[in-house]
């Protein structure tokens, strides 16, 4: 599109071009070509006034083109100006006037030679008139993230590396994008990946919090004044799974002389500056960063796939991964001892689950979220109560041999899975443990892969035992909860309440898969319509039956007759706010972030989704049936709205991670703080898509 748009419109500045270097454009001849009849320079003003409306007439076009759109032609011509070098003054000078004066319009498409012709002959005569050009002349410096994407791909063109701009991304070219990556994968083979993971630690540091158990890396973007200039990130997730792939000590020879020590220490440490420019200049490359403050709030229908997309990847490439180590030996018990009493897993697996935790609390107690530990199997024996065969068996689950790490991984949007087992084994019984926050929820996903390849049935349980456990950590704070089935055949997985608010939550086990996490954008729109869209739809459901009904009866059993309902309990509205909650088995990252969702979810059933290629078009079907009857609740909660001209549809909701919720929990003492601290970070939100760095802000002064 920005192709086609670059060449029209630039062809018609162009072809006017002249007009800025011709003498004797000035307010005599512009009154004059117009038919004006202002008599002197002191009408200046009301001659530019009859210009606008004339520019006015002509640009404003109902059916045509989005202004936006043609405003982002600009973000565009930028790129290709720091990438291509291409002069770009005079285009940007007719669009930013276009920009300053009409905005959530529709104009004349570019298509149009003759009107826009004379669009931008107005506008270099308003231009040649005005006194105040400097109101709406930006420098490029505040295009934030072509800006920054441009001056990174500068950087790696200096390097040898060759790029132009297709439709406001960067092309790479001659092989470019698989030589970067190979080239920073050679600068960790040569300092080692294990000192590469050190050294990362180290410089993430700060970020660790010991209240949370895990880094607190926050998106950071420009103030909203345009202070605060913020520079690409380094990679963490993606130099972390390229390091593991190559997890070795670095290879250096000893020296022993002093001013051999300090000429190899400066040599390392430009090794590494090295490795951390080029890789954050790679991956800024991508234009996955959004410098924009305003990101979430301006998202368009036509760009969500590549927003998620880029949303989706940031968190992989970026950022990392984590779960509170101290939550996981619950978490093991309480997801997974159900299976554990069933004949075919005491068939296929020769250690009890207490076993399995034991070990998993011992590892993570060694750990330390600050370097890389060294385990035995001998540490582990000296401090588990169990057989070494049978610590054999759980080792070999847990595990997963140095050489098999990452085999496969290079670039930065493959499949990274370092983390899917918790130890790297090095020696016959020797484990390294990269970080406690970043492996520990290896040991939940291992044990999972494991029973799932025996057990055709382990997902369909795993989602009721995930609703028990969360009810059982509920009950442990004494916060009391309903729940049950309500109408035809409708099920409330958790209703909490006080005298002001109404909590529903609906619970699922779904989680972005590693596919998804890669950017695959057809796997991303699949998770999510079995996620995200689907419990909003049963939230939906629950708010629109009190709504129409002013009360809602909770059976105890599925059967509606008469005598077999079990217990019941009735729920009154009585003019309560309702909220709807998601709880998910992990998290979704930026999904988390009420402001996104919220924004999400509105363009979500705005728009469709669909893709050329049939076989992926096929597997949209269920999201686009999802989207659908969302799209018919939210019409229905409209007119039950009591303001129905004002109503925002999904202004209720929110999207926790289970490891959110136990935060939260662990943080409360009663009911009632639990409402206050879950609606805490409801209506604030900082841009960072961390929960756990706004939730300790907001809540703090509060402990």
């Amino acid at each position: 599109m920005y192709e086609q748009l670059e060449e029209l419109f630039c062809k018609y500045v162009d072809d006017l071009s002249y007009l800025s270097n011709e003498q004797g454009i000035n307010f005599t001849y512009i009154n004059r070509e117009y038919n004006f009849s202002f008599p002197d320079e002191s009408y200046t003003e009301l001659l530019i006034g009859e210009l606008i409306k004339k520019l006015e007439n002509l640009l404003i076009e109902p059916n045509g083109l989005f202004i936006s759109k043609f405003i982002r032609l600009g973000n565009h011509l930028v790129l290709k100006h720091l990438v291509e070098g291409k002069k770009i003054k005079a285009y940007l000078e007719i669009i930013q006037q276009i920009q300053y004066r009409f905005s959530n319009v529709y104009i004349v498409p570019l298509s149009e030679e003759n009107r826009w012709k004379e669009i931008i002959k107005i506008i270099i005569y308003i231009n040649e008139l005005s006194k105040e050009k400097c109101i709406y002349i930006k420098d490029i410096e505040s295009y934030t993230t072509e800006y920054q994407v441009g001056k990174s791909v500068q950087f790696l063109i200096e390097k040898g590396y060759r790029f132009s701009v297709k439709e406001n991304q960067i092309a790479y070219l001659e092989n470019s994008y698989l030589r970067i990556a190979n080239d920073i994968e050679k600068i960790i083979v040569e300092l080692g990946g294990i000192n590469v993971i050190q050294e990362i630690f180290k410089r993430l540091n700060g970020t660790y919090s010991s209240e949370y158990k895990r880094f607190l890396l926050i998106r950071k973007t420009i103030g909203l004044t345009g202070n605060n200039p913020v520079e690409p990130e380094i990679p963490w997730g993606y130099l972390i799974g390229l390091s593991a792939k190559n997890l070795t000590h670095r290879c250096f020879k000893k020296v022993t002389n002093q001013d051999e020590i300090n000429k190899q220490k400066e040599y390392i440490n430009q090794k590494f500056d090295e490795l951390f420019n080029l890789s954050k200049s790679y991956i800024s490359s991508l234009k996955i960063q959004d410098f924009d403050p305003y990101q979430h709030i301006s998202i368009e229908v036509e760009d969500l796939p590549i927003y998620i997309r880029n949303n989706v990847l940031y968190d992989n490439i970026v950022q990392l991964q984590q779960w509170n180590p101290t939550l996981i030996p619950d978490l093991l018990k309480g997801l997974l001892a159900n299976y554990f009493e069933l004949e075919i897993v005491k068939k296929h697996l020769p250690f009890t689950i207490d076993e399995f935790v034991i070990t998993a609390r011992i590892v993570l107690g060694m750990g330390n979220p600050r370097r890389i530990v060294k385990i035995s199997k001998n540490n582990i024996l000296e401090k588990a109560k169990i057989k070494s065969d049978v610590l054999d068996s759980i080792l070999k689950i847990i595990s997963k041999k140095r050489k098999r790490i990452n085999r496969g991984f290079l670039v930065p949007n493959q499949k990274n899975e370092i983390f899917n087992k918790p130890l790297v084994q090095v020696d016959e019984e020797e484990y390294l443990l990269i970080n406690p926050s970043l492996c520990s929820f290896g040991f939940f996903e291992a044990l999972a892969q494991e029973l799932r390849a025996f057990m055709t049935d382990f997902d369909s349980r795993l989602g009721f035992y995930l609703e028990d456990y969360i009810k059982e950590k509920l009950l442990q704070k004494n916060i009391s909860f309903l729940n049950g089935y309500y109408g035809d055949n409708e099920e409330c997985d958790l209703l909490i309440d006080n005298d002001k608010r109404l909590f529903f939550f609906e619970i699922k086990k779904k989680t972005l898969t590693q596919d998804a996490i890669s950017g695959n954008d057809v796997r991303i729109f699949d998770d999510l319509s079995k996620s995200l869209v689907a419990t909003q739809k049963q939230l939906g459901k629950h708010e629109i039956h009190i709504k129409k009904e002013g009360a809602m009866e909770l059976r105890e059993n599925r059967s509606n007759r008469k005598g077999k309902k079990g217990q019941i309990e009735t729920i009154e509205l009585d003019g309560r706010v309702i909220s709807k909650i998601t709880i998910s088995l992990n998290e979704f990252g930026f999904f988390n972030d009420t402001l996104v969702v919220t924004r999400l979810l509105s363009n979500i059933i705005k728009g469709d989704v669909s893709s050329r290629n049939e076989e992926n078009n096929k597997q949209l079907e269920q999201f686009r049936k999802q989207v659908k009857e969302l799209r018919e609740q939210v019409k229905v909660l409209g007119q039950l709205n009591h303001n129905e001209g004002n109503f925002k549809p999904f202004f209720n909701c929110n999207f926790y991670s289970l490891q959110q919720l136990l935060t939260i929990l662990k943080d409360s003492y009663s009911k009632e703080d639990f409402i206050k601290k879950i609606n805490s970070t409801h209506h604030i939100t900082m841009g960072t898509c961390n929960f756990y760095y706004e939730y300790d802000q907001v809540n703090k002064n509060y402990r």
